[in-house]
């Protein structure tokens, strides 16, 4: 089973619109992550995928969905048939002393009839676990996942 498979999987097992904070993923890397950036641009390699970088610091892997995955997202966000729902997977890399910090994005994209695709975004908790896996065995450190209006507590004296 390739590993963007699993995703989409678990992805589809409920979601949230764009109306809420992006869900996303963070891991702290001493060194550029080349070895985790090459293990993406390969894996992204059916030809159901299309691999892209839309800037300097952000690589992407759209993959279509199965059949079955694409009718219930179309259904149940008002996509079309003309351009088809797919699952979008974002690595973003930023220099951050004292090395860098990639933050990974996953959400479905589904074309509307008028105006923007819409974006569902889902957190998941065997989602997190995966790409902290992934990031893990690439060399980084996983930071976790701010909640949003969540306030950190100022350390105790």
């Amino acid at each position: 089973m390739r590993p963007w498979h699993l995703l989409s999987v678990v992805f589809l097992g409920g979601c949230v619109t764009q109306d809420v904070a992006q869900i996303s993923h963070r891991a702290r890397f001493a060194e550029y992550p080349e070895n985790l950036l090459e293990s993406v641009e390969s894996a992204c390699s059916e030809p159901s995928d299309s691999f892209s970088r839309p800037d300097a610091q952000t690589i992407e892997c759209r993959t279509y969905l199965d059949p079955q995955e694409t009718a219930v997202a179309i259904m149940a966000y008002e996509g079309i048939l003309d351009d088809l729902p797919r699952l979008v997977l974002q690595f973003h890399v930023e220099p951050d002393e004292p090395g860098y910090l990639v933050q990974f994005d996953s959400y479905l994209n589904v074309p509307q009839k008028t105006g923007a695709p819409l974006r569902v975004f889902y957190r998941n908790p065997t989602v997190t676990q995966t790409v902290n896996k992934i990031m893990r065995v690439a060399g980084g450190v996983p930071e976790p996942i701010p909640v949003p209006g969540a306030e950190t507590a100022a350390p105790s004296e």
